[in-house]
C-alpha cells in the first residue's frame, strides 16, 4: 500500500512540474511572437541601386539601410 501512495506522489510531483514549465514555456513564446511582429529586421546594402531590389525581393518585412549616403563616391568607402 505505501508504496502505491509513493507512486501516486510522484506522479502528482512530476504533473505539477510539467503544467509549470508548459506555463513558462506559453509565456515565453507568446512575449517573442509580439517582440518579432513590432520589430523589422534590417538589411544592409553597400549602394542605393541595390537597395530597390532588395525592397522588391524582401517587401515590408525588413528595414533595408544604404551603407552610403546619396551624392557620396563608392570609392571613398
Amino acid at each position: 500500500m505505501n508504496a502505491i501512495i509513493r507512486e501516486i506522489k510522484y506522479l502528482c510531483n512530476r504533473i505539477k512540474w510539467l503544467a509549470v514549465l508548459l506555463i513558462l514555456s506559453l509565456v515565453f513564446s507568446c512575449s517573442n511572437e509580439s517582440q518579432k511582429k513590432q520589430e523589422k529586421r534590417i538589411i544592409t546594402v553597400s549602394i542605393l541601386p541595390q537597395k530597390y531590389f532588395v525592397e522588391k525581393i524582401a517587401g515590408d518585412r525588413f528595414q533595408i539601410n544604404v551603407m552610403i549616403p546619396p551624392g557620396a563616391s563608392p570609392e571613398s568607402y
